[in-house]
């Protein structure tokens, strides 16, 4: 994730760290775009009984080819995919 975070970065993306106690702490925010990493603690910001914990996996390989896409899916059993492919690396993540 650095290396994303670190390419954003180069790209003039500017990170605002915050923390949230209430949900209007979050609708009152100016930013256009948000990136969420509430996580868990979503369950409770928001009062959502239907989210439960999951455990994901990440695994990163080498890009020796240098390919840039992003590919996304939905399988079966609310198993999700994501292959996101840049720089030097392929992260494959469920």
């Amino acid at each position: 994730m650095e290396e994303l975070r670190v390419e954003a970065l180069l790209r003039g993306v500017k990170f605002v760290e915050k923390s949230f106690k209430t949900q209007s702490d979050v609708t009152n925010l100016s930013q256009e775009v948000i990136f969420n990493c509430t996580g868990y603690s979503s369950k409770y910001l928001f009062n959502d009984k239907n989210m439960t914990g999951t455990m994901d996996h990440l695994v990163i390989f080498k890009n020796p080819s240098k390919l840039e896409y992003t590919v996304s899916a939905n399988l079966k059993d609310n198993l999700h995919m994501r292959l996101h492919c840049s720089g030097d690396q392929i992260m494959l993540r469920s």
